[in-house]
């Protein structure tokens, strides 16, 4: 199960990671904690903003830093390398996505579908980046759809380089 992705970056998603390079270069902790809470964490309750603010604008200069790094990767990253090896996945996906998610949005997610043999796709209705705990609803659908996956028998298709086993007795 896969929350709140997408195997694209959208415009939202890269005016955010823009952004937040930006700011994390210049340790404006203000506006890091700003943006996570105007963009990605928009749909969070008071509270969670609150406090997911002052964490964000508390963070050691070496995690703006790091943060920083990782942005400039995802960037510099070629799409299609990483794309091609989904080909290679070989158990079943559940992609979740938020419905006001615009950063990872379901559309976008449904891409993955190109990409990786045996996957599903759910929306939590409500909800946006944090689909879980924006608010109870969307925990609930999060947890039923997730049980929901879990319970589905596996697909019928055998992953390509493994073969049945011999029954055995097991005990869990």
């Amino acid at each position: 199960m896969i929350n709140s992705f997408s195997p694209i970056l959208n415009e939202p998603m890269l005016d955010y990671m823009k952004n937040g390079m930006n700011y994390l270069q210049a340790v404006d902790r203000e506006n890091v904690g700003t943006l996570v809470n105007d963009t990605i964490g928009r749909y969070l309750p008071a509270l969670f903003k609150r406090f997911n603010h002052k964490h964000v604008a508390n963070l050691d200069e070496h995690e703006y830093r790091q943060m920083h790094f990782h942005i400039r990767q995802v960037l510099s990253l070629d799409a299609n390398c990483y794309v091609d090896c989904l080909k290679a996945v070989d158990i079943p996906l559940l992609f979740v996505n938020g419905e006001h998610d615009v950063y990872t949005s379901p559309k976008d997610a449904q891409l993955f579908a190109e990409h990786v043999r045996d996957c599903q796709f759910a929306t939590i209705r409500n909800a946006g980046h944090f689909i879980d705990i924006e608010h109870k609803a969307g925990w609930l659908q999060t947890q039923q759809v997730m049980l929901g996956f879990l319970d589905t028998p596996a697909s019928t298709k055998q992953p390509r380089h493994l073969q049945p086993l011999p029954t055995q007795a097991m005990a869990v």
